[in-house]
């Protein structure tokens, strides 16, 4: 992409090119659909700026004006957040409307509310034949007009990549529901995390702090309650493992985690939860309902698998955890649940 340029440029560092029909945007397709139609094919590859897409009409736009967006995550709030890159200065020109370009200046990244058919300021002036609000640049300060939407946080840091729903149970659940957003990590630097505190039903960032000064290029989610991150610059892969004080003995199982998170509403899929004073025979349910056929119970009482149950599609249940033996059961968790049952 061209930096948030539309325009061929001489000299260009990416490559010269114009946006194409379904570039710089997250694209949705629904594959279980009967003679799903996803082979993408334009008419053109020599001039993207008016190339028309050929074939591959199942897979379309959803939302659209992203320069470069790494990683993007789907909340439990049913909202999609994803980061973009800002733009590099000396990598060409940006859009000054339609048809007339200027000097680009670097901006720092941004986390964006992605909503179906939602412009985010990077121009395409492919898709701006249809739909003119792709003629125009706006960086992550703009406020909001017509057909654009505004950044949700403007990160003022750039290489901001990785971005998680945490769904953990420690520190009081302290963290759960929130964005977690992570620092590419060069060679020589330690890179650093971000919490996004939502508000507003998820539509607001109502505090950005820094909680670790330390990241990985994009984070996966532990059933210990732990994130796991990559570095691969420096071939290393790191855990944020949250600090907690052993449990006593005997107390009451409690829920860490669950990996997955979410799976179809018709069950069926295996699950990993991981705690603590789980014992060598413990039962699980979900939202009340039993998960079945327990199984590689850990030997210290930090997780084990189970079977889930099926479940209402859309619905966000919690985890209770009973130990064999005394049948002591673990808390109502945090939040507002652990699994999610998606609606397929």
């Amino acid at each position: 992409m061209l930096g948030r340029s539309c325009t061929n440029v001489n000299g260009i560092k990416l490559g010269g090119l114009d946006e194409t029909p379904l570039s710089g945007a997250y694209l949705i397709a629904d594959v279980r659909k009967p003679g799903f139609d996803g082979a993408v094919t334009y008419n053109a590859t020599t001039n993207e700026r008016y190339s028309v897409q050929t074939g591959g009409f199942d897979v379309k736009t959803y939302a659209v004006g992203l320069r470069n967006s790494y990683d993007g995550t789907l909340h439990t709030n049913g909202n999609l957040y994803a980061t973009d890159n800002g733009p590099n200065g000396g990598f060409g020109d940006q859009a000054l409307g339609c048809d007339a370009s200027g000097p680009a200046k670097g901006t720092k990244d941004e986390l964006l509310l992605l909503t179906p058919g939602s412009y985010h300021g990077h121009p395409n002036r492919n898709r701006a034949r249809t739909d003119p609000r792709q003629c125009n640049y706006f960086k992550p300060s703009a406020p909001a007009s017509p057909g654009y939407t505004p950044t949700l946080a403007d990160l003022k840091k750039s290489s901001m990549n990785g971005v998680v729903e945490y769904l953990g149970n420690h520190w009081c659940g302290a963290l759960k529901h929130d964005l977690l957003i992570s620092k590419f990590t060069g060679q020589n630097s330690a890179g650093e995390t971000l919490r996004a505190q939502l508000g507003g039903g998820g539509t607001s960032v109502t505090a950005l702090t820094t909680v670790a000064p330390f990241s990985g290029l994009l984070m996966a989610p532990a059933p210990s309650g732990a994130l796991v991150a990559c570095q691969p610059q420096k071939n290393k892969v790191i855990i944020y493992e949250p600090v907690m004080p052993a449990p006593p003995a005997g107390a009451p199982p409690a829920v860490a985690a669950l990996t997955p998170h979410r799976g179809p509403a018709g069950g069926g899929n295996t699950v990993t939860i991981g705690g603590s004073n789980f014992g060598a025979a413990p039962t699980a349910t979900l939202g009340g309902a039993p998960c079945t056929g327990v199984t590689d119970v850990a030997a210290d009482g930090s997780s084990f698998m189970c079977t889930v149950p099926a479940g209402t599609p859309g619905g966000l249940v919690k985890a209770v955890v009973t130990r064999g033996g005394d049948g002591a059961a673990s808390g109502v968790t945090p939040g507002n649940g652990d699994y999610w049952y998606m609606t397929v």
